[in-house]
């Protein structure tokens, strides 16, 4: 993942292949498996997130205007009793599933969440969705564990 980012977004080479995106053929869906194979798949991906193999890009582009809301949409509070934010609910999910994965799969790792995450903005919600997580202390997740590009 992280050479992904280095090459695509720090240090972008251009060709006229890179402006073609294919569809994928099939998308596979949990429910379709049956439930054998989905334990499998769930082995497999903790042993992945244990690992350090995973990575998540998260979109985050858009303004909330459409909720009435001047900010990026992540910054949003749902209104559930915990007054929690998108980001900080994605954060809290992330950090139980690193933990799910430490203890599955026997890591000892210190470190807080074993996913690496890449935040896409756009030029206008840059700096604040950068100040949100700072002020929030990455929400756990741990400052070199997230990166920021848009």
């Amino acid at each position: 993942m992280d050479m992904m980012y280095n090459h695509l977004v720090l240090n972008p080479a251009k060709s006229e292949k890179d402006d073609y995106i294919e569809p994928l053929a099939k998308v596979a869906r949990a429910r379709d498996f049956k439930k054998e194979k989905t334990m499998k798949l769930r082995k497999r991906g903790l042993d992945l997130i244990s690992r350090g193999k995973v990575g998540i890009v998260l979109l985050c582009g858009g303004e909330g205007s459409n909720l009435n809301f001047d900010h990026p949409k992540g910054t949003y509070n749902i209104g559930l009793h915990s007054q929690k934010s998108l980001f900080e609910i994605f954060a809290d999910k992330l950090l139980r599933i690193s933990e799910l994965a430490k203890t599955t799969c026997g890591v000892t790792s210190r470190k807080p969440c074993l996913v690496r995450v890449y935040i896409m903005t756009n030029e206008k919600n840059h700096d604040e969705v950068i100040s949100f997580f700072k002020q929030n202390r990455f929400f756990g997740l741990g400052i070199d564990t997230v990166s920021f590009f848009s």
